[in-house]
Order: structure tokens, then sequence, then C-alpha cells
């Protein structure tokens, strides 16, 4: 018999016939991983034969359609819902509505570039500004190979 088959039959000890235990007992005497999990499950089973059984009052079923009753006549509340809830479905509903608002809210507010009108004067003034980009950096970059970094002169006029 294979291991699948003994695992099987050792998951159902308790209630198996005199010839599968036997065949049980065989195999597990070869077999480490079945021996283990054989083992495992008698300390189960021994367990839940030392389970003691607890009686309910005998009022416990009366009692219990009582609050049935009860809470059906004070309906369900917000709370109750939001208690009844696991908190993965509340965290995934909040995500998507999130995700639904901050879609909603960019595309609404999107800024459509057709509505832009450039002019020639818009065009002389990036050529203007671009102009005094480069002139700035390349002077900054004379006046820093003659002087040095401003942090340099003004420590050495503190010291």
């Amino acid at each position: 018999m294979s291991c699948k088959d003994i695992k099987e039959f050792i998951l159902e000890y308790p209630n198996l016939t005199p010839d599968q235990i036997g065949r049980v007992k065989e195999h597990v005497k070869d077999c480490s991983d079945c021996s283990l999990l054989f083992k495992q499950s008698k300390e189960v089973w021994e367990v839940l034969d030392m389970w003691e059984e607890i009686e309910p009052r005998g009022d416990f079923i009366l009692r219990f359609w009582n609050r049935v009753d009860k809470e059906r006549k004070e309906g369900f509340s917000l709370v109750d819902l939001i208690k009844s809830l696991k908190i993965r479905w509340i965290a995934s509903v909040a995500l998507v509505l999130v995700s639904l608002i901050a879609f909603l809210v960019f595309s609404f507010f999107e800024h459509s570039k057709s509505d832009v009108v450039i002019t020639e004067k818009d065009i002389e003034d990036d050529k203007i500004l671009l102009e005094l980009e480069n002139d700035l950096s390349s002077e900054t970059l004379d006046l820093l190979y003659i002087y040095g970094l401003w942090n340099e002169k003004s420590e050495g006029k503190e010291g």
C-alpha cells in the first residue's frame, strides 16, 4: 500500500477494521513519515477521548430564541453591521471607494491642452527666457571659476 492510502487510514484510525489496522501498523514500522503522522494522530485521538461533554442548561434553546427575537425587534444598526463585517472587507471596499473618487476627481479636473492658445508673443517670451537662462548659466560658471564657491569665500571671512 502507498503512503497516501496509509495516511488516509491513519486519519480514520479509530474507525478502521482489524485488517486495516494491521496494514497501518505494518507500514508504520518501515515508514518514518507515516510513523510520525500515526503518532501525532494517536495523541489527538487520545486527547479527544478524554473530552468531557458539556450539557447546556435546560432552558438554553428557549433563551437562544428569545435573544434572536429581541435582536430582530431592536433592528440591525450600522454599528452591528460594522462589527459583523471582517476588517479586510472594509479595507477592500474603502480602497475601491478611494480609488474611484480619485479617478473621478482627476478625470473632471484634467487640464485640456486643446483649450490652450499659444500666441507669437508667448513664443518670443520663451526664446527670451531660454537665452537668459543660458547666459546666466555660463556667467555663473565663469564667476565660480574666478571667485570660487560662495561657501568657501564666506567661511574664509568669518575665520
